[in-house]
């Protein structure tokens, strides 16, 4: 996932994105309606797991309705699951974030990675209370 310049906005239509890192050094987009209401998003997050399992980056993505989303601040939580008929893995995340002056956003997510080999658990993976930062070029009110 390239990272663009927080500077540049990227505007389509009502929409305006935000982007930025995580405390991880991964990359955040959010898009927001001209009012500010968080509407969707994607980020990766370096999960530790469970066992004699190497560290796992997984890649989430959110889109609305959100569980809370209005011009100060949203919140998301979701799963969704990926599987080849053998494997499978369900993801699950909580995101949330407030606004932070009139060009950025800061929160703070948490994930959760649960693999399965025909059925039966193998690892667990997670990374928790990661902060993150993104800002856009264009502002609010």
């Amino acid at each position: 996932m390239a990272l663009l310049p927080a500077s540049a906005p990227a505007v389509k239509g009502d929409s305006v994105a935000y982007r930025g890192l995580t405390a991880q050094d991964r990359a955040i987009k959010l898009v927001a309606d001209r009012a500010g209401r968080v509407k969707r998003g994607k980020f990766s997050a370096v999960t530790a797991c469970g066992g004699r399992f190497k560290p796992f980056t997984g890649e989430f993505a959110f889109r609305a309705p959100l569980d809370r989303s209005r011009p100060g601040r949203f919140r998301d939580e979701g799963t969704s699951l990926d599987s080849d008929g053998t494997f499978t893995g369900r993801y699950r995340w909580d995101i949330k974030g407030k606004r932070k002056g009139k060009r950025g956003i800061t929160g703070r997510l948490s994930v959760s990675i649960v693999f399965r080999e025909d059925g039966r658990k193998y690892a667990t993976c997670t990374a928790e209370d990661v902060a993150y930062s993104v800002k856009s070029g264009r502002h609010f009110g």
